[in-house]
């Protein structure tokens, strides 16, 4: 993928985390995990948005990482 689909995928991350952290039934050292997931995605995104470098290997790493975690959030 190159760094805009990693963009795309990253916002759409984003999305559905804000929807499962609005889920009542997952408990909060979840949430916690996701927050702190999504301060470090939301870097990267401002990152690549105002065109900075950022790795591919630690791109692709940070969408695995979140995807990871989404999957963990909506089973729990």
């Amino acid at each position: 993928m190159n760094q805009e689909s990693e963009l795309e995928r990253l916002n759409e991350i984003m999305a559905e985390f804000y929807t499962a952290l609005e889920d009542d039934a997952i408990e909060r050292k979840w949430k916690k995990k996701a927050v702190s997931l999504m301060v470090g995605l939301d870097h990267l995104q401002r990152e690549l948005r105002e065109g900075g470098e950022v790795p591919q290997a630690g791109l692709k790493k940070a969408v695995r990482q979140a995807e990871d975690l989404l999957n963990q959030l909506n089973r729990h």
